[in-house]
């Protein structure tokens, strides 16, 4: 139904952007919830060191968005995605996705 699995099925491609950057919104959303807020814990879930993941960089690169606080809440989501699109992205893709974004949220 328009997504395909790569990687043994643990990662997930969408036909469009807009899809993927809702489900992403709404993976992050649930962890979250999950993690109390605690965005380091977030990260830890999202893109583990097992995995291969900078979790620190991300941690400094998702806060250059969301701000540092000790518990971020659903209000910070937006801003938390951003920052997570910043650590996965080249800048030229960053933009293009943050565009999608604007237009997500402005329901465009």
């Amino acid at each position: 139904e328009g997504k395909k699995t790569y990687n043994n099925g643990r990662f997930t491609t969408f036909d469009t952007p807009e899809a993927g950057l809702t489900a992403m919104t709404k993976d992050l959303t649930t962890k979250l919830k999950r993690h109390d807020g605690d965005l380091k814990k977030m990260i830890e879930n999202y893109a583990s060191e097992e995995d291969g993941n900078d979790t620190a960089a991300y941690l400094k690169v998702v806060q250059q968005y969301a701000g540092k606080k000790k518990v971020y809440t659903l209000s910070d989501i937006d801003n938390i995605v951003k920052g997570f699109i910043a650590m996965e992205n080249k800048p030229e893709a960053k933009k293009y996705y943050f565009k999608i974004l604007e237009s997500m949220y402005n329901g465009n």
